[in-house]
Order: structure tokens, then C-alpha cells, then sequence
């Protein structure tokens, strides 16, 4: 059996690792991993480009030894829907679409799929609903396929169609020029909105790419106190006490600070209503060095603003200097400074002009909203 995800495109490597080690722990064995799309689905037909598929990234594991009576259960109660922070949706994958690009021979090719799980829940008097994620150019969109697909399921099988809690979720992807069809596991609105936001503007961090930074900075294996000098809704505290725990212990020392009142007030909101204590504080990050203890930090982790939230004319050179200069004067020696920007100039402008504390450990590019930032981890000399 094959359970496939989506991901942020950067940390397919990440969500891969934290799938297996879940799985894992729950008992299932892991044959193969597929990280990229075309390993799922084989060769895809037309050019992939076409996709556009900016924003997520597949990758699935080949699950050997999960009974077929029934598959659906074994895996979704798992840690691997209960547990992971790095994906978006999952789904049990039952395989590749033979289709032409229209509408018509879409709904044609997941109709001559067999649905015994389908079956079953009708039996039980159960509910289901057809969902359809798509990515690319096409000449329909996803309500048509949910609608068209929907409405022939249930008459094929007599099965009530539940739009809010169905027992089984239909799910049809469309990548371009390629759709595949599985069981999806994960909800709606997917596994990453998982906190009970209080605030949480427009422009927010993804829970996923929070969690990808913690990881890498090596937070996830060691916590330890942490700063987020740019806090925005809180994301990342939110993620880090979450990771403590999960691995079970205490929720180390958490702070945080912006300069605007919104994303100070809104990331106490969040922060209280996920029961983490923590100290936020309204300050500019040229401020940053001289209201932190020298040595106090383990990790400063952070996403400074960039592209529209902050224009064209801001000094990236100064912006770094002092979020750097804070950062070295807060972390102990071998602590770990994660950063989020497009400007990865700016950064090492800044370092190459005599600040030289920190080295540089790790550096990757990931995709979110379009836009393609480079995530940097350096560490403390």
C-alpha cells in the first residue's frame, strides 16, 4: 500500500524522514520512500511543467504488512495523521489516472476504479464526499470534478454524500497533466491548521515551514530556549512547545518580540490559547541586542518580513547587521541562528563587513506562496 502527502517543495526530505519515523513507531514497516511525484505515479504524461505546482510537493511510502480488511483504519490511526507537523494532506494512494485532459474522460477514468472501502461504508450506513485538489491550466475547476464525481459515486453505490464529516473521503488530484485518485486521511482545511488561532493574518507563516526550520536548526532533537525576533501570529513558539511535547519533555524558555502592537498582542492570543507561556515583547530588531541576556538562547529562529511587507526601498545590509549582532550577542556558544529571506545577500553582505560570530551550517531553498526564499541555519562560533 502507498500513502502519499504533501509537502512545502524544499523539505520533501524532512517530511519524509518525520513520516517514517511515525510510521514506524506504529508499528508499519516502510519498504519504499517516493520523494518526488513521478516516483508514485511513474512517467507522467505531457510535460510537467505544466503543473505550475508552486506551492506543494508529493511524496508517499510503499507500507508493507497493513491488512486489507480495512486499510483505511490501520493507517489513519497512526501517528502519521495524529502526529505530523511537516505535511499538509495525506492520503492512501490507489493509483494513476488514465485520462485525456477534459473534464469527461477524467470523471470516465475514475469511475472504472473499483471502490470497496465505498461499499463498505454503505453498508454501515455511512457517509462520504468527493474532493479535488488541482494544480495547473485546465478547462475545469475542482467544484465541477467534486460535483460530477460525487454524484455518480453515490449513485453507483448508494452511499449518503457528507460535505462536513463524511466516513470516507473520494480525493482526485490533478497535477498538471497527470490526476491520481486515493482515500485522503487528513481534513478539509488539511494537517498544518492545527492551532487554535486567535490571530492570524493574511501573510503567515506555514506550520510546515516553522516546523522544516526547528528541524534543521536542530531544535526538534535538542529544545532548548529560543527567540523569534520577528514573531508575526507566533508560528514558530507555537511549533516549538508543540515539539516539546510531543517528544515529552518541559517546553523550554520561549520568546519572542516584533515591532508592531498587532503581531505582539496577536501572538500572546496564540500563544495562550495553546497553553505555552512565553515572553513577548513589542521591540524593533535594532533593539534586539541590547534587551536580550548575553549567552541566554539556544536557537534563534525567525522569518524576516520581505517582498511586499516591507517595499523595495528597506536597508537589508542594516536589517541583518542588527538581527545578526542580536542574535550572536543572545546565543551561547554553538547555538543555532535559522533564518527565512529572500534577500540572502543581505545577510552575508552583512556578515562579510566584520561581523563575523556566526558560520554557516546549512543553507536550502523552499517555495511558499510563489516565492522561492533561502532558508539559512549558522552557527554560533
Amino acid at each position: 500500500m502507498i500513502v502519499r502527502a504533501t509537502t512545502t517543495p524544499g523539505l520533501e526530505d524532512v517530511a519524509i524522514e518525520e513520516g517514517e519515523r511515525l510510521l514506524g513507531e506504529s508499528g508499519l514497516s516502510v519498504s519504499t520512500r517516493y520523494e518526488r511525484l513521478s516516483d508514485i505515479v511513474g512517467a507522467m504524461h505531457g510535460n510537467p511543467s505544466d503543473a505550475a505546482s508552486t506551492d506543494v510537493s508529493y511524496i508517499g511510502w510503499q507500507i508493507d504488512g497493513v491488512p486489507r480488511d480495512p486499510p483505511i483504519v490501520a493507517i489513519a490511526e497512526s501517528r502519521l495523521r495524529r502526529g505530523a507537523r511537516s505535511i499538509y494532506h495525506l492520503a492512501v494512494h490507489i493509483g494513476e489516472l488514465d485520462w485525456s485532459g477534459d473534464l469527461h474522460s477524467l470523471v470516465d477514468a475514475t469511475l472504472r476504479i473499483d471502490y470497496p472501502e465505498l461499499s463498505e461504508v454503505a453498508r454501515r450506513g455511512g457517509s462520504f464526499r468527493a474532493t479535488c485538489h488541482r494544480c495547473g491550466t485546465h478547462a475545469f475547476q475542482s467544484p465541477d470534478v467534486e460535483r460530477a464525481i460525487g454524484g455518480l459515486l453515490h449513485d453507483r453505490y448508494g452511499c449518503a454524500v457528507d460535505l462536513e464529516r463524511p466516513d470516507l473521503n473520494v480525493a482526485v488530484d490533478v497535477v498538471g497533466p497527470m490526476a491520481m485518485v486515493g482515500y485522503q486521511l487528513s481534513g478539509r482545511k488539511g494537517m498544518d491548521r492545527r492551532h487554535a488561532w486567535r490571530f492570524h493574518p493574511r501573510i503567515t507563516l506555514r506550520t510546515p515551514v516553522a516546523y522544516g526550520m526547528l528541524r534543521l536548526a536542530g531544535y526538534t532533537m535538542h529544545p532548548g530556549p529560543l527567540m523569534d525576533p520577528f514573531c508575526g501570529a507566533g508560528t514558530i513558539l507555537l511549533e516549538a512547545g508543540g515539539v516539546a511535547k510531543d517528544i515529552g519533555v518541559p517546553v523550554p524558555a520561549l520568546r519572542a518580540s516584533d515591532r508592531e502592537p498587532s503581531a505582539v498582542h496577536g501572538t500572546i492570543d496564540n500563544l495562550r490559547a495553546a497553553g505555552l507561556p512565553a515572553d513577548v515583547r513589542r521591540l524593533d530588531v535594532h533593539e534586539l541586542k541590547a534587551n536580550v541576556d548575553a549567552g541566554s538562547l539556544d536557537y534563534v529562529v525567525t522569518d524576516p518580513p520581505f517582498g511586499v511587507r516591507l517595499g523595495k526601498k528597506i536597508d537589508y545590509h542594516f536589517l541583518y547587521q542588527s538581527l545578526l549582532a542580536g542574535a550572536a550577542h543572545g546565543l551561547r556558544s554553538g547555538g543555532r541562528l535559522a533564518l527565512l529571506i529572500d534577500h540572502r545577500r543581505g545577510v552575508f553582505d552583512a556578515v562579510a563587513s566584520g561581523f563575523r560570530a556566526f558560520e554557516l551550517t546549512h543553507t536550502r531553498r523552499v517555495t511558499i506562496g510563489g516565492l522561492s526564499p533561502e532558508l539559512i541555519v549558522m552557527r554560533r562560533a
